[in-house]
């Protein structure tokens, strides 16, 4: 089955739907030569548009040029919102987001409502393909204000769309649902047929989200009784798009497979990368639940550079994970452990972006009410009403902008020496492997005192903040030196495990042992080298249980060599994943045993612990190198 339709992947598909209607035309009371050459260019530019968008562009500056010539302000809007939307067909949506807002900027100066408002619908779908709901509702409100005052009903059903599209993506299902429908009734009112598809197409996939499948099918197949596979042919290819998704999400894979190739075959024709990208990920998706490998393999190598090449992290992402399970399924474990490694990186990196979102925009608040009798659309709140917010969450404020300044610090602080020692591989190595405080423990940090202040629980915030504060400084500290005290490693080893048992709630107990030789002020060892099996003890040993947790650490002297050991009483080694987790960690720590020592047989040991046949947990030991301070 393709990958299952989520509100990311749905979100993201419903923008494609809105990039065929981004051409509508307006006269004005100008000289008639300019505005005939200007409207026949115009026109080129849109039937060039889909086959041979290098024509369109060329086009497109025809008309600037033309229009510069004569001053023409009108032809100065609407070559340059032709060009935004070449561009924007094309994926390139800096520049697509420049020429729409050139556009503008001239339409707003001349007060040519006409051409503002189909900018302002073009450059509202331009945000919603770039994520950006917020501005693309903002755009879209605007543009159907003017689209109301010059009765412009075409207009005000695209609008409607649009807002609807809006409300969906931003989690408001119900009311982007009641718009929908509101375009689709104005529409057939009008008669006309190529707008009808296209909200037909967008109305389909909200009631897929839903779950609603046969509602889908029926927008479907009515969209596609009435679209002319010459003239509209990229409707043709959405319309098929989505039939596979609806048959995919239906469990009925052989009508999937049949719709994603015939929308796959167009894609190519007229190089529609968004289509392309996801015809191709799940037809890879379905072999491969097929064990059909050779042609999973063909289709997902064939769409993950084109993934790239738009920029699509969710895709990104989807193709590593299937080509992940493909070469696991071939027996081919290196490969399948570097696309598992890529996969993880690009889902951080998606969560990570979502993260820094909702922490950004922590301060704004948006309310939306019923459109008026006069079709008055949603506003935001009140700007008191926002100071209000403001002020209430000043002290959350703070301590975020302060915690963020410290990863920054951080951040900055390694990369800055990851520069300046780029001839000298080992240290660059050393120095990667130093920073242990990856996004999911920061952002993790984060809401718990965020948590604890919404809860009025001041003076654990406080407490929790210090422990923070102290962790970030030791390890910007230690990061300077190659050898610290095994006293100081002690000290952060036990910061870091207080941090964790408040991450975890306190599902889990520790202790930290040391023999009685050892002598912990004198003994130098590589700092944190000991925290990668530690955090695997606490993640991944311990992750069935829900509190009575344990995790034991030792260190210890044997025949003058310093042995570290740590245990859990967690499930044990249950599988391949878990498994490369760990490994990874093994990985890690081996190399900068090699880079910091001249002995080549140091050996990491990770096994189940076995009681009575049971297993009852995962002990992980190896020989630390270190050096005696006389």
């Amino acid at each position: 089955m393709a990958l299952p339709l989520s509100n990311i992947k749905c979100k993201y598909l419903l923008t494609f739907s809105i990039l065929f209607s981004f051409f509508h035309f307006f006269t004005q009371n100008v000289s008639k030569k300019d505005s005939l050459t200007i409207e026949r260019l115009c026109k080129n530019a849109k039937d060039s548009l889909s086959l041979n968008p290098v024509s369109a562009f060329q086009i497109g500056d025809s008309v600037i040029l033309i229009s510069k010539k004569n001053n023409y302000s009108i032809g100065l809007i609407r070559g340059y919102n032709v060009l935004g939307s070449i561009r924007q067909r094309e994926a390139k949506y800096a520049q697509a987001l420049s020429y729409f807002e050139k556009a503008i900027e001239i339409a707003r100066t001349c007060n040519c409502d006409n051409d503002l408002s189909m900018v302002l619908y073009n450059i509202s779908g331009l945000y919603s393909t770039m994520s950006n709901y917020d501005r693309s509702f903002e755009a879209s409100t605007e543009a159907l204000n003017i689209k109301i005052q010059i009765k412009d009903s075409l207009g005000i059903a695209r609008c409607y769309r649009q807002i609807a599209e809006c409300l969906f993506t931003k989690g408001d299902s119900k009311a982007g649902l009641l718009y929908m429908n509101k375009a689709v009734d104005l529409i057939r009112k009008l008669n006309r047929s190529k707008p009808l598809v296209r909200i037909l197409i967008s109305r389909a996939i909200i009631f897929i989200d839903e779950k609603k499948f046969q509602p889908a099918l029926n927008d479907l197949y009515e969209a596609r009784s009435i679209t002319d596979s010459n003239s509209d042919a990229p409707s043709l290819s959405s319309i098929y798009l989505h039939l596979g998704l609806c048959f995919d999400n239906m469990h009925k894979t052989d009508s999937a497979v049949n719709y994603y190739s015939r929308s796959l075959l167009i894609a190519r024709q007229l190089n529609e990368k968004l289509v392309k990208t996801v015809c191709l990920n799940n037809l890879g998706e379905i072999y491969l639940k097929r064990k059909n490998i050779p042609f999973a393999e063909n289709y997902l190598l064939e769409g993950l550079p084109i993934a790239k090449e738009i920029n699509s992290i969710v895709d990104i992402r989807n193709f590593y994970g299937n080509l992940a399970e493909l070469y696991f399924i071939k027996g081919d474990y290196q490969m399948a452990y570097l696309y598992e490694q890529q996969f993880e990186a690009y889902s951080d990196s998606l969560m990570n972006e979502q993260k820094m979102k909702a922490i950004e925009e922590l301060s704004i608040k948006f309310e939306t009410r019923e459109i008026t009798e006069q079709n008055k659309l949603l506003q935001t709140q009140s700007k008191l009403d926002r100071i209000k917010v403001e002020q209430k969450n000043y002290v959350i404020y703070a301590i975020l902008i302060f915690i963020f300044l410290a990863a920054m610090i951080v951040t900055l602080f390694i990369k800055k020496r990851q520069e300046k020692n780029q001839h000298k591989n080992n240290e660059l190595k050393q120095k990667l492997l130093l920073s242990q405080m990856n996004p999911h423990f920061i952002f993790n940090s984060v809401d718990n005192i965020q948590s604890l202040i919404y809860n009025d629980k001041n003076k654990e915030a406080i407490n929790y903040l210090t422990k923070f504060s102290k962790l970030t400084r030791q390890i910007l500290e230690n990061s300077n030196e190659n050898y610290i005290t095994l006293s100081e490693e002690f000290a952060m080893l036990d910061n870091y495990l207080n941090i964790q048992q408040l991450l975890y709630s306190n599902k889990f107990v520790y202790t930290v042992n040391f023999s009685e030789s050892i002598d912990q002020e004198n003994i130098l060892i590589p700092p944190m080298l000991t925290q990668p099996f530690i955090e695997n003890a606490i993640k991944h040993g311990l992750k069935n249980k829900t509190n009575g947790g344990i995790v034991n650490i030792r260190f210890c002297m044997e025949n003058n060599n310093l042995l570290f050991e740590v245990t859990d009483n967690g499930s044990g080694l249950e599988s391949n994943i878990d498994h490369n987790h760990r490994s990874l960690a093994t990985q890690i720590v081996a190399e900068r045993l090699n880079t910091t020592t001249n002995k080549k047989n140091i050996k990491i040991f990770t096994s189940n612990i076995i009681l009575d046949n049971v297993i009852c947990g995962v002990k992980t030991s190896f020989e630390i190198p270190y050096i005696y301070n006389n």
